[in-house]
């Protein structure tokens, strides 16, 4: 899926196998979008086209046969309403267990704008100030003193928007077998050997610069465990998740055993399964959400409503609501989301990229936001169980 996917779209009936005997299945389309799914499905083009050359036309099923991808699934928003969902392929390469739109897959980092949704819902209670120094709210672990936080501490607003100057890109996950799960704390102090990434730490002067950390997304996961004084991924759960109808979602780390039957296997670069079907993330905030297509477009819906000011759901302070989809200079990001913008369309969302599992979610909305414009209220989702699902922003 090397390919920058068209928001325009083929349908094949539900249970039924597509082109090149890739088992499909369609639970939901509105029949106006069934033309739509079509063209979608057969018009995938390459990143860049040169002046003067066609672009290229490639199908879904050939893309997924030719980058070996086991298992997409997919979901579409137009005018506000989902306008298709579908899914791709196997849950498992090698036992062939079909992929169904209602299995989970890992979102990544995709779970880092959920987590900071999590952080303005107690800054709007009062109990978490975005521009006061985060070490006041951490308890077990602080951020270093060091020539660069000596000048500027670190704020949850720069976890928030990757500004913070903190080191660790990603991370690599664990194997399912490691026992004791680690800590956040673990994580936060790279104790080895299960935590392979380096200790969380600022390299750069706070505020001055872009620099995407899942580093400081642990940061930020501590500090809202140590504010609410409960499990992390059962508090998101209950006040992100649900709230949102992500009602298949969670971030529980490891995941809990009766979900294993939803689970999609994680594929490798060859589309053959990880040994361990998969890695556990301790680094829950980054990287550990449990979700599917489905309950991401409900999401979308709900933030684009919020976007508009049409609904209140999360209990945001309608100030903090708005710096959510401004870029929080000098970041592209606003408060967990990606911005793109141009003079008509604002884009956000955010991709996700584990061990085997590859994701985007975005959502077009008018950019002026004006009472007598009509509002565009468009999204996509994709979610692959690869490691050459790796899908570049839809722009």
């Amino acid at each position: 899926m090397k390919k920058i996917l068209f928001a325009a779209v083929f349908f094949s009936s539900g249970n039924s196998y597509g082109q090149n005997d890739i088992p499909t299945e369609t639970p939901f389309i509105q029949k106006s979008e069934i033309l739509n799914l079509e063209k979608f499905e057969n018009n995938l083009r390459d990143n860049y086209v040169l002046k003067d050359q066609m672009s290229k036309k490639y199908s879904i099923y050939d893309e997924m046969k030719k980058f070996k991808i086991p298992g997409i699934s997919i979901a579409a928003i137009h005018n506000g309403k989902i306008a298709w969902i579908k899914s791709y392929g196997y849950k498992d390469s090698q036992t062939k267990e079909k992929l169904y739109t209602h299995d989970l897959m890992q979102a990544a980092s995709i779970s880092k704008p959920f987590a900071v949704l999590g952080g303005l819902i107690l800054a709007s209670e009062n109990k978490f100030n975005l521009d006061s120094d985060i070490n006041k709210y951490l308890v077990g672990w602080k951020i270093s003193l060091n020539k660069y936080t000596k000048i500027t501490p670190v704020t949850a607003r720069m976890l928030m928007s990757h500004t913070a100057g903190i080191n660790v890109h990603g991370f690599p996950g664990i194997e399912r077998s490691v026992k004791p799960f680690p800590t956040i704390i673990d994580v936060l102090n790279g104790k080895k050997p299960f935590i392979e990434t380096d200790a969380i730490d600022v390299i750069n002067t706070p505020g001055k610069s872009f620099s995407y950390s899942g580093g400081g997304t642990s940061i930020l996961q501590l500090a809202m465990e140590s504010i609410v004084r409960e499990n992390f991924a059962s508090w998101m759960d209950s006040n992100i998740l649900k709230k949102l109808n992500m009602n298949s979602s969670s971030f529980q780390q490891p995941l809990l055993e009766n979900n294993d039957p939803l689970v999609s296997s994680a594929h490798n670069k060859d589309g053959v399964p990880y040994p361990s079907k998969y890695h556990n993330y301790p680094e829950i905030a980054a990287a550990g959400l449990w979700t599917n297509p489905s309950d991401l477009a409900n999401s979308l819906i709900h933030l684009m409503g919020i976007y508009y000011g049409d609904s209140n759901i999360l209990s945001l302070d309608k100030n903090l609501t708005k710096q959510i989809f401004i870029a929080q200079e000098p970041s592209q990001y606003g408060l967990g989301f990606e911005i793109i913008k141009n003079k008509k369309v604002l884009s956000f969302g955010h991709g996700g990229s584990n061990d085997g599992f590859n994701s985007i979610m975005y959502a077009f909305v008018n950019n002026s936001n004006k009472n007598n414009e009509k509002k565009l209220m468009d999204g996509l989702i994709v979610m692959t169980n690869s490691d050459n699902g790796d899908l570049p922003p839809i722009l």
